[in-house]
């Protein structure tokens, strides 16, 4: 049994060029190839030459990713069409936006959590992350989370 270098090199480009995958799918598809690699080296040492040569295959760096984000006037669209509905969403969408929050953080709030004060005052938000970790962010007085 062979598993020859100049192959496996032509299955990663097949897969770019060809199926048009990722970049990040033909790494993990090379990921595959290389636990698989690493295991045969061990179980058939006659295969340690070419076994090493796919180990050498390296990844590919992707081109980074452009965040994607709302821009002001859709954020006022989906905040003045919330208004129309209830106050509840409203007020949800306001926190999310003002906060930066995450959805997940958001559902974990409880009303200690909030710190409400007068407009002259700026308002806060105790909020617990991944990890555990928290912070204290403030939020927007204008807003008073649709009050």
């Amino acid at each position: 049994m062979t598993l020859p270098l100049r192959r496996w090199g032509d299955f990663l480009l097949w897969l770019e060029d060809e199926r048009e995958n990722s970049t990040a799918t033909r790494n993990a598809r090379l990921a595959a190839l290389r636990s698989f690699a690493d295991y045969l080296q061990y179980e058939e040492p006659e295969m340690l030459t070419e076994c090493r040569g796919i180990l050498s295959i390296h990844t590919k760096k992707g081109s980074e990713g452009h965040l994607k984000y709302l821009s002001s006037e859709a954020v006022k669209a989906i905040l003045e069409e919330a208004a129309e509905g209830s106050l509840r969403d409203l007020a949800l969408l306001q926190l999310l936006y003002d906060s930066g929050c995450r959805v997940g953080e958001l559902i974990n709030l409880s009303t200690n959590s909030l710190a409400l004060r007068n407009p002259s005052e700026s308002s806060t938000v105790y909020l617990v992350g991944k990890g555990r970790k928290s912070r204290i962010v403030g939020i927007s007085s204008a807003h008073h989370l649709a009050s």
